[in-house]
């Protein structure tokens, strides 16, 4: 008798409908967050216009992070049967606008779209009445090696710019105990404060090909540094009420070491430079130059 009470508990438990979600885009953390909702026991699929396949395309990754790793797979596909909950947007710099154009497929119609490519899309997404958005910042470092997604440090904090009832459940989809989650104003300050020491860090490690604690042992660069915030603040229009500079140099020296930035060709570069404008030599001397070497590496 008790046999049967486990199997039909068991059986029970099985069918239970799962919560459906969809992730568009294929970056490094496109795949973190296939990973970790898929532990959660949420049907995911990964949105791709690229695909030409109508049957979509199965995809195997390994997860590593420095304590365990595991396998996960999934779909790519390029239409969807039913809608999702929810959309996950975390475009590669070559996937967004091509991601953006996807989001107006009608099952994409009504959904909350979290979105964590706002560096990319943010002056697109706000044009779109159709969207309805839920700003995103991942605070962690991925690296992708073909088929491997590696998490360089132990714990990751997400902050959302929600309403309180989208952040509890945004929270169970996403409910991992190295990750926080954490409610943020949708402001002018979280975007640059956030963007200054990812673009920095990035180009950074693309110039010098070396971890970020060590270029910050050379007090050139690190003098060099504290000169290419201020050029880079005052090119993106960083006011004293948007930016505390003095916090962007503590955030450039939290990249952790082995940390490959995921811009490695020069297609990608451009898209990366894209994000802050044009860059005059006059105005950023320091920038425009480190810039230009990194371009020639490619």
């Amino acid at each position: 008798e008790r046999d049967n009470e486990m199997f039909l508990f068991k059986k029970k438990e099985v069918s239970e409908p799962k919560r459906f979600v969809v992730v568009l885009g294929t970056s490094p953390l496109a795949m973190f967050l296939v990973n970790i909702l898929q532990q959660n026991n949420i049907e995911v699929v990964v949105f791709s216009s690229l695909i030409k396949n109508k049957k979509g395309k199965d995809a195997e990754y390994v997860f590593r992070n420095n304590v365990y790793s595991n396998n996960f797979s999934f779909n790519i596909v390029n239409s969807l049967s039913k809608k999702p909950e929810y959309c996950f947007l975390a475009s590669s710099v070559d996937e967004y606008k091509n991601d953006l154009l996807a989001l107006s497929d009608e099952a994409f119609r009504g959904v909350k779209v979290v979105n964590f490519s706002s560096f990319y899309n943010h002056e697109l997404i706000e044009q779109m009445s159709n969207v309805k958005e839920i700003r995103a910042y991942f605070n962690g470092w991925l690296i992708k090696d073909k088929k491997e997604i590696n998490l360089l440090n132990r714990n990751v904090e997400i902050k959302l710019c929600c309403k309180t009832e989208d952040l509890e459940d945004v929270c169970s989809l996403l409910n991992d105990k190295k990750m926080s989650v954490k409610q943020e104003k949708n402001t002018k300050k979280l975007f640059l404060q956030t963007l200054l020491p990812w673009f920095l860090g990035n180009l950074l490690v693309l110039s010098y090909q070396r971890d970020i604690s060590a270029l910050l042992l050379d007090n050139d660069i690190r003098q060099k540094v504290d000169i290419l915030i201020k050029e880079l603040s005052k090119l993106l229009g960083c006011k004293e009420k948007h930016v505390d500079e003095h916090s962007v140099l503590p955030d450039v020296y939290a990249f952790p070491n082995g940390f490959v930035s995921e811009f490695n060709s020069l297609r990608e570069i451009m898209g990366l430079f894209e994000i802050i404008g044009k860059v005059d030599i006059f105005t950023s001397p320091n920038l425009f130059t480190l810039m230009a070497e990194v371009t020639k590496k490619y």
